[in-house]
């Protein structure tokens, strides 16, 4: 798309200052900013409103890893990929980069195409999109008429090296991303000329990027650590953290290894059921918590990996806590214990689902924890493992245990077990 001359005179300036100083553009009245920087450190986006311009020029740079250009970056103005207006750029050789204006309908590979359907503003690359031995910068404008109001919504994702595009052609057809998340730029606040973020030996503004709900955003696409409890945002998801992580990583294999052990050694059903329709609770509560905070934020629900770990434990959570009082009825009536063989299994997936879940929300958490909280997890998930296993020494004892109750059951005599109740011990 050709310059019209406010925008051209932009570009020009900006080419000329970003080689020579690393600077921005010149200050001038009414100019406003913000950037962001993700917490991998892979890129920093920063974004300049130009009144004398109507314009927003965004500048994107990005880190190499071993001095391997990453195979492409995108960022767009948006709450999702559906319509939003994103600029994706990519490294062809040495000195050469390509950037491609592009949209999408939802899920699917963003296209040229798609912006001219999506009646998106144009956008203006800027010359000093270029690549050095040790980052690449992305650099353009899009037009808008009057400041942004507040905190601007933002998208973002990239990939390896080895999903490069093939062709400098700014059609070319991209790979789908290793990573991606959100962002927002806090418009409102006044530039001070300071160099884009992320370009080495420079002092960059510090990243300060902000949810729709005024937090900071957190790591892995949500921004800077925000441990304010005055928000309630923070608190939303402090809560949702402690109700998730005793329920499914504390108590719910708490009632794992009771079912385990109690089968053969002490009445165990009573427990065993008490505490994993605690973990219910407090999973249907922190599942709603979650689904509030990520719909209040205005982000694509179930998006990410965190998201979509989430919704698939909470529906094997109820339907394990439905299938296991079934599985009991039908071992009271009829000793078949098969159905009760399946609810074991998937009470050890949704376990082992919960501590992967559990790195990824640590991941994407505004509190951003230590990373000696996965560590923790970990170790606890390991000994309990070990402890299961150590379980199934008793199998022999809990199938004799079974055939004698079911020699009882079916030749009229008595089936008191171990339990002491009228059921058979080893029920699932």
């Amino acid at each position: 798309m050709r310059l019209s001359s406010p925008l051209a005179a932009l570009a020009t300036l900006a080419a000329a200052a970003l080689p020579a100083a690393y600077a921005q553009i010149a200050m001038a009245s009414g100019m406003t900013a913000d950037s962001y920087c993700n917490s991998g450190g892979q890129f920093c986006v920063t974004g300049v409103y130009v009144p004398s311009a109507q314009a927003v020029n965004y500048t994107v740079v990005v880190q190499k890893a071993g001095n391997t250009p990453y195979g492409w970056t995108g960022v767009g103005v948006g709450s999702g990929m559906a319509g939003a207006n994103m600029v994706i750029g990519w490294v062809n050789g040495p000195g050469s980069a390509t950037i491609s204006h592009r949209s999408a309908s939802g899920e699917v590979m963003p296209t040229e195409a798609r912006v001219a359907t999506n009646n998106l503003p144009a956008f203006t690359a800027n010359s000093q999109t270029t690549t050095t031995a040790e980052y690449s910068v992305y650099s353009w404008l899009f037009p808008a008429s009057s400041a942004p109001s507040g905190t601007v919504s933002h998208i973002y994702g990239y990939a390896g090296s080895n999903k490069a595009p093939s062709s400098s052609d700014s059609g070319a057809t991209l790979r789908q991303h290793d990573t991606y998340g959100y962002f927002s730029l806090d418009m409102s606040k006044a530039y001070d000329g300071t160099a884009p973020a992320g370009l080495p030996n420079v002092a960059a503004t510090t990243p300060s990027s902000t949810d729709s709900n005024g937090s900071s955003s957190g790591s892995a696409g949500y921004g800077q650590r925000n441990r304010d409890l005055s928000q309630m945002t923070t608190v939303v998801y402090l809560v949702h953290m402690i109700f998730m992580v005793v329920g499914l990583i504390v108590i719910a294999p708490l009632g794992i290894l009771v079912a385990r052990y109690g089968r053969t050694l002490f009445k165990w059903f009573p427990t065993h059921a008490g505490l994993q329709l605690f973990v219910v609770v407090l999973v249907i509560v922190g599942f709603a918590l979650s689904v509030h905070n990520v719909m209040a934020q205005d982000k694509d629900s179930f998006s990410l990996l965190h998201h979509q770990l989430g919704l698939a434990i909470f529906i094997l959570v109820i339907f394990q806590a439905l299938m296991g009082a079934l599985s009991h009825i039908i071992v009271r009536r009829t000793g078949f214990r098969y159905l009760g063989y399946f609810h074991a299994l998937t009470g050890v997936v949704i376990f082992g689902l919960a501590v992967w879940n559990a790195h990824e929300g640590f991941e994407l958490w505004t509190w951003q924890p230590p990373a000696y909280a996965s560590y923790i997890i970990y170790a606890w998930a390991g000994v309990v493992a070990l402890i299961y296993v150590i379980g199934f020494m008793f199998l022999p004892r809990e199938r004799r245990q079974h055939k004698e109750w079911l020699a009882n059951r079916n030749g009229g005599g008595s089936n008191q077990s171990l339990t002491h109740e009228k059921t058979p011990p080893h029920v699932a």
